[in-house]
């Protein structure tokens, strides 16, 4: 009888510990439902599938760009147009540099200004207007002001054949610097007269006279005709430079040449008959 008490009694504590657990258990889940609770272990994956919509998505164009564009560089899409309007504004350019001319022509400084203003904003490094700024420097006889536009012009547009001519027989460059020009220029125009004519006489003037000799022929074997320069005195300065190097019969032969063409300080050079 004792052991069936006992029995009893345990039974009835094993029944009565199996339904706290289950109400404590309903409690605490309930209680993890309510709003406001960060101690609750159910919360957390709420939490993060609300943070996940907030992120933003990367964009998937990016390696599709990438692919299309391997180099990296950037080609704006209307560069056929940019060239066309840099053929446009250099024609424009060169129509008001022949209207500043014209001013030029007439003394109309007023006019001649306002076409300068208006070429400068097309484009403020363009030849043409490099080559204004010189001549209106050079008619103030600035002469080392209009040096300075020129070596700015070679230094901006190296093959510009005008400034490098310019440079080349400015009364304000060096002897040294009139060479180097004119070589420069030769280099970009093989056969063009006035650069060769100048290299030529910065040679004799430098006492040269060997190598002036070499393109003072080279100048006498192209066509002259209004190239800037009188064959009759490019044939005076040959005859010149021939007498320094002890070739009389040549120099006699230059000089009688531009006697004919009536030079008269060739003429005074040569046997009175002779001509």
């Amino acid at each position: 009888m004792k052991y069936v008490s006992l029995l009893l009694i345990f039974c009835l504590g094993f029944v009565a510990g199996r339904w706290s657990s289950r109400e404590l258990g309903a409690s605490q889940s309930h209680l993890g439902s309510t709003p406001g609770s960060g101690s609750s272990p159910i919360a957390a994956p709420e939490a993060s599938s609300v943070e996940t919509e907030r992120t933003p998505q990367l964009p998937e164009e990016a390696p599709e760009s990438h692919a299309a564009n391997p180099t990296g560089i950037s080609v704006p899409e209307n560069s056929s147009l940019t060239r066309t309007d840099d053929k446009t504004r250099d024609k424009e350019i060169r129509r008001l540099f022949s209207l500043l001319m014209e001013a030029n022509e007439h003394n109309n400084s007023a006019e001649q200004n306002k076409i300068f203003r208006e070429m400068e904003v097309l484009n403020p490094r363009h030849e043409k207007v490099f080559q204004a700024k010189a001549m209106f420097l050079q008619e103030d006889e600035n002469w080392v002001g209009a040096l300075e536009v020129l070596k700015d012009c070679a230094a901006t547009i190296p093959e510009s054949v005008y400034c490098l001519r310019r440079l080349a027989n400015i009364r304000s460059s060096t002897i040294e610097d009139k060479i180097r020009y004119g070589i420069e220029c030769l280099q970009l125009s093989k056969t063009d007269l006035l650069c060769m004519v100048d290299v030529a006489m910065a040679f004799a003037s430098k006492g040269e006279f060997a190598k002036a000799k070499v393109y003072f022929e080279q100048a006498l074997n192209l066509p002259m005709e209004n190239e800037g320069y009188e064959r009759e005195m490019v044939l005076y300065q040959y005859g010149l430079t021939l007498e320094n190097l002890r070739q009389d019969k040549k120099a006699k032969e230059a000089f009688l040449a531009a006697c004919r063409l009536n030079m008269k300080s060739a003429c005074d050079r040569v046997q009175p008959g002779e001509s």
